[in-house]
């Protein structure tokens, strides 16, 4: 069975809800009208609305920035005996790369409005905690790094 629609307005602005009809072809509904089916339109995100200081970017970004520096940092400073700020500053190109590759690959999904669904034990409620967890750790081993003039680890 092929169904039509119709919609009742030719374009319906962002934020504003569109009416369907929706019938099988060749039937009219009883007494000439149907039931109206709302449809709300998806809300799109710009970049400054994800960006902006209590939007859902800065956060997600820079806890998972932290959730992939910290155990990196341990690891270059256990092989190399180098404190962190001096293993970002000898290759910056690297590093920019990275932060840039995992910025974009946090900010398309916001952009494009993609929920987080829970995965098992991976939840975005255990992200957000991993991540501030993360950027304490990342943020005092900078901290302790400064002060002492050495590598941590």
């Amino acid at each position: 069975m092929r169904f039509t629609s119709a919609l009742s307005a030719k374009t319906a602005p962002l934020g504003r809800v569109a009416s369907f009809r929706v019938f099988a072809e060749g039937k009219t509904p009883e007494g000439g009208s149907s039931p109206d089916v709302k449809v709300a339109a998806p809300k799109t995100v710009t970049v400054g609305d994800a960006l902006a200081f209590s939007g859902p970017g800065p956060e997600l970004i820079n806890g998972r920035m932290a959730m992939i520096a910290l155990p990196i940092a341990a690891l270059l400073e256990v092989t190399s005996d180098k404190p962190t700020f001096e293993l970002m500053a000898n290759s910056p190109i690297q590093f920019a790369v990275v932060v840039a590759l995992f910025s974009a690959a946090s900010l398309i999904p916001i952009l494009k409005g993609v929920e987080s669904e829970p995965l098992g034990f991976m939840s975005p409620k255990a992200e957000m905690i991993n991540g501030r967890a993360a950027m304490m750790g990342f943020a005092s081993l900078l901290l302790i790094e400064a002060q002492a003039g050495a590598a941590f680890f």
